[in-house]
């Protein structure tokens, strides 16, 4: 087996070589502003050890994996663009408020119950950058009320010259009929083609979540356009290194389900945790109760790493709908324009 395994944080860059028999831990500092000089500086001691050329290890292994918490870094540190969001008429307070218990998310129970102290987390959108549309998809997917271009017109031109760097469109019941998320996707590469506007993303709700209410969804989308940017850049950018040094098939990236797929295949928030999660499925609850002690980014109420309690009718329990999955992601069928984001290399008219 030859296999390179690679974890790139915001203090060090570990590298592990599993080469014929032979395991090599190297570690390296991380260099933010091109983490492939890192991660070759690493490599280089794992070679040094092997007494091998760092271009014939890359042209020799079976696969490169990598994990990082660049994401959760980002997510904690609040590095991100401002990001706007076009919900349906009615629902524009649906992302400030969260849910009941948004005062007490990560909390103990003895803060939980000291209602009188209790704060919400500070919003990753703030209400001048939501603006909504007038139109209506019953629970079925039956439209009663037609989306009109105009009206998407004028929130679109709101929101952008509002300073809006990325862009959500959360419509109630796009999972059933995502035809008015499509439609303000099409008005918006019709209104603002690339070489005008540039590279602004357009994530659609119903692409990155299956879930049904309109929360879940829009804070799932919300997530990964405001961390596109930064997994983008540094993800793209270690693609081309490998290929420049003779690496010749796809770098796989970790998911924080325990997965790994192609850059391509890849949504930025499936990169949150995906260091620690790596951890986990390589050493056991131990590591990830380390990792996540270093980044205590709360969530659901909990640690990212921790797993929700499963209780009927619940957040952690698989919901029934036939969409229902506790993965955050939703593929679209073929043949759907726009699917979700990606961050494969060379990508830049992101919207479509």
């Amino acid at each position: 087996m030859k296999r390179i395994s690679v974890d790139i944080g915001g203090t060090f860059t570990d590298c592990f070589v599993a080469w014929d028999g032979r395991y090599i831990q190297a570690k390296a500092l991380t260099t933010h502003h091109n983490l492939s000089q890192g991660f070759n500086e690493a490599l280089d001691h794992a070679c040094t050890i092997l007494d091998l050329a760092r271009d014939d290890v890359l042209r020799g292994v079976d696969s490169v994996r990598y994990a990082t918490t660049l994401g959760t870094n980002a997510l904690i540190e609040r590095r991100g663009p401002q990001v706007g969001v076009i919900v349906t008429a009615g629902f524009e307070a649906t992302i400030p408020l969260s849910r009941g218990r948004g005062y007490g998310e990560g909390l103990d129970e003895l803060a939980r119950n000291d209602m009188s102290s209790g704060t919400r987390p500070d919003p990753l959108v703030p209400q001048t950058l939501i603006r909504s549309v007038a139109e209506r998809v019953d629970y079925r997917g039956t439209v009663l009320m037609e989306l009109g271009r105009e009206d998407v017109r004028q929130a679109l031109r709101e929101l952008i010259d509002a300073g809006a760097a990325a862009l959500v469109v959360c419509l109630t019941n796009a999972i059933e009929n995502p035809a008015h998320e499509l439609r303000v996707q099409e008005v918006f590469l019709s209104e603002y083609p690339a070489h005008q506007l540039g590279a602004i993303p357009m994530l659609l709700s119903h692409q990155l979540s299956g879930r049904k209410g309109e929360y879940v969804r829009a804070t799932s989308a919300i997530v990964d356009g405001f961390l596109h940017a930064t997994m983008y850049h540094a993800l793209s950018d270690l693609e081309q290194n490998l290929r420049e040094h003779g690496y010749p098939r796809p770098m796989l990236i970790i998911h924080n389900s325990g997965g790994m797929a192609q850059l391509n295949s890849t949504d930025a928030l499936q990169t949150i945790h995906s260091g620690p999660v790596a951890g986990f499925r390589r050493h056991g609850p131990a590591e990830l109760d380390r990792r996540a002690a270093d980044h205590p980014l709360r969530a659901g109420g909990r640690h990212l790493g921790e797993r929700a309690p499963r209780r009927p009718g619940g957040p952690g329990e698989r919901s029934g709908h036939r969409h229902g999955r506790h993965q955050l992601r939703h593929r679209p069928g073929p043949g759907r324009r726009g699917e979700a984001l990606r961050l494969h290399a060379g990508h830049r008219q992101v919207a479509g």
